[in-house]
């Protein structure tokens, strides 16, 4: 299994613009085959701050999210939202039954 946790810190008149686009790209990407889980959860230390976590079966299940319309959309659309550049963090879950 891989786990995505990605920071994104949002610029505060553009809140419910991206809010309105994460909720779009949430729903696709549930629909997604190799995807476990995806959600996103806003900071309540720093307004404005949101951290999406990712679950997915494997790295095929990734590289088929990373290149979807609805991925390569939201990324287009929330780019000039962002407050500074956002860096995923990647962990990978070794499966016990191997």
């Amino acid at each position: 299994m891989i786990i995505i946790h990605a920071e994104l810190k949002i610029n505060p008149e553009q809140r419910s613009a991206f809010l309105e686009q994460a909720r779009a790209a949430v729903a696709e990407t549930r629909k997604e085959e190799g995807n476990i889980s995806y959600s996103y959860y806003e900071s309540v230390e720093e307004p404005n701050t949101f951290m999406f976590v990712e679950q997915w079966k494997d790295k095929p299940a990734v590289d088929f999210h990373s290149g979807s319309a609805h991925f390569l959309a939201f990324i287009g659309a929330i780019r000039p939202m962002l407050t500074a550049p956002f860096q995923p963090q990647v962990f990978l879950v070794p499966d016990p039954q191997q």
